[in-house]
């Protein structure tokens, strides 16, 4: 049968001083003590260009949009816009097209957090050209850290299609420009990340 180690006063002193010492020499030569996120400067932003395409055929309605960041694990970090119909705020009938969005947004809710249909939503756009501008905030209005996070495109339509775009981007000292790949509903999308004004 294996012993438990002892500890006494001088053991943990020892330890300590052992850890202090680490601590100390960690510093002088520049080796990361503790792994810290580091954050992006509170000027950055990303800007987001797209289009509402408008398919042919009878009645089409406006699409219902959600637009929003997962951090590599899939947890939800910011919803940047949601488009949906305001008269139906209470009712929800059809913002659980938004599938993916939807499901976040009820764990949200089961978390005794804000309901995001009532806070951040807006009202659905005819087809054209729309530009978003997101202060690389969470929702908790806190600068993000710098990584690697998934953006989201998801939009579906009454009498349409649903559709998802996801797209892995970088935010870092370094900025960038991406064009993603759209579909009948969103369109020629770029994205434009500058991490300082």
């Amino acid at each position: 049968m294996s012993q438990k180690p002892q500890y006494n006063r001088r053991s943990i002193i020892k330890k300590s001083l052992l850890y202090g010492a680490g601590l100390l020499l960690g510093r002088i030569i520049g080796l990361p003590v503790f792994a810290q996120a580091k954050l992006l400067e509170d000027s950055a932003y990303l800007n987001l260009e797209m289009t509402l395409g408008q398919p042919a055929g009878g009645r089409i309605e406006k699409p219902y949009v959600a637009v929003w960041l997962e951090d590599e694990k899939g947890n939800h970090v910011k919803t940047i816009s949601l488009w949906v119909n305001k008269a139906e705020l209470e009712r929800t009938r059809w913002v659980d097209d938004l599938r993916r969005w939807f499901k976040i947004n009820e764990t949200r809710k089961s978390n005794k957090q804000d309901n995001l249909v009532t806070t951040v939503s807006s009202p659905t756009r005819p087809a054209g050209k729309y530009n978003l501008t997101w202060n690389c905030h969470n929702e908790s209005k806190e600068t993000i850290a710098a990584g690697t996070y998934t953006l989201l495109i998801e939009s579906a339509r009454e009498h349409g299609q649903y559709k998802l775009i996801r797209e892995t981007v970088t935010f870092g000292a370094e900025g960038f420009t991406k064009i993603l790949k759209g579909d009948m509903n969103v369109q020629d999308v770029k994205l434009d990340y500058h991490p300082r004004k």
